[in-house]
Parts: structure tokens; sequence; C-alpha cells
């Protein structure tokens, strides 16, 4: 998986004291397939299905949720090929491409 940290988001994490994100990404079958995902700041824990990648010194943890009518799971079996994490303001947004 390449992740890519866009200008300024590491600034943002030297000003907050943070040298980690958190991605959640979720695919969703109960309906339509949609796909969303959600960065914010801080780090999370392996306990809670979460994977860690160094990228240029920052912790990126990540998972990949997905939902259907009767569960809900937590996998690593479908990894996206790519995140580009970007600063808006004072937070974070994530693109997701899993072609």
């Amino acid at each position: 998986m390449n992740v890519e940290l866009r200008p300024g988001v590491v600034d943002l994490l030297w000003r907050v004291g943070e040298a980690a994100i958190t991605v959640e990404m979720t695919i969703d079958f109960e309906h339509d397939v949609t796909k969303h995902a959600v960065a914010f700041v801080g780090a999370s824990e392996p306990g809670l299905g979460y994977e860690c990648v160094a990228v240029d010194g920052i912790d990126v943890w990540w998972r990949q949720r997905l939902l259907t009518v009767r569960d809900s799971t937590v996998t690593i079996r479908i990894r996206p090929r790519r995140l580009i994490v970007e600063r808006v303001g004072r937070a974070l947004s994530v693109e997701v491409d899993y072609a």
C-alpha cells in the first residue's frame, strides 16, 4: 500500500504535537455498494484491528471495515492500493484508491 502525505499534513501534526494519524475505510454492502474513508489526527490501537505503516516519520494507523446486512467485520484481506492524506484547514481528508 502506498501512502502519500500531501503538503501541510506533517505541519498540522507538528503543530498539534502528534506524530500519528488514523484512517478508517468502510466498504458498505448493505444497500448500494459505497466506500467511505475518514482520517483524523492521533494514533489508534492494534487491539481495535488497526495496522500501522510508517511514512516519513509519521505513523499511519489504518483499518478496513466491511459492512453487510448480517455483519460488520474488520479485515486486512482487502487493502487499498493507495491512500492520499490531505490537510483541510485544521482537519484531515483522505482519498482511497483500490484499483
